[in-house]
């Protein structure tokens, strides 16, 4: 649950702008490994 909603935000923070918010939660999620399904969108996207 945790990875997904980092993933949601960093997304959200990428749309609005906040680059650094974004990339804070790309590691985030990547460290936690979670969710699976996600983690390589998030290394693309980071």
């Amino acid at each position: 649950h945790t990875g997904n909603c980092a993933f949601q935000l960093a997304r959200e923070a990428r749309g609005g702008g906040r680059v650094s918010e974004a990339l804070s939660r790309l590691e985030q999620m990547i460290g936690l490994g979670e969710p699976e399904n996600l983690l390589d969108q998030a290394w693309f996207e980071r």
